[in-house]
């Protein structure tokens, strides 16, 4: 099981949540329960809904056994080896 997903978009979080509670054989409600947190943020989260509660996010990864890796996107100034500007939305 990945440990330590990249996680960088709403998409990505609802996979990984979703893919990790499937493989754990848990229901929503199960998920819910062990995060404590209420079976329609889960539903939500895994349906890739926009969320602005970062804690409860932090407290299901948690209940499922995930730490995210969070890594800076460089600046648009910033450039590649090859000179190359970067384009920070990329």
């Amino acid at each position: 099981m990945e440990t330590r997903p990249f996680i960088h978009t709403t998409e990505r979080m609802a996979a990984v949540v979703r893919d990790a509670r499937q493989r754990q054989g848990l229901t929503q409600s199960e998920l819910a329960s062990r995060a404590s947190v209420g079976r329609k943020f889960i539903i939500a989260l895994e349906g890739a809904h926009p969320r602005a509660e970062v804690g409860k996010v932090l407290d299901v990864l948690t209940a499922l056994g995930l730490q995210p890796r969070a890594i800076p996107v460089p600046p648009a100034w910033a450039s590649t080896a090859d000179d190359e500007i970067v384009d920070a939305d990329t």
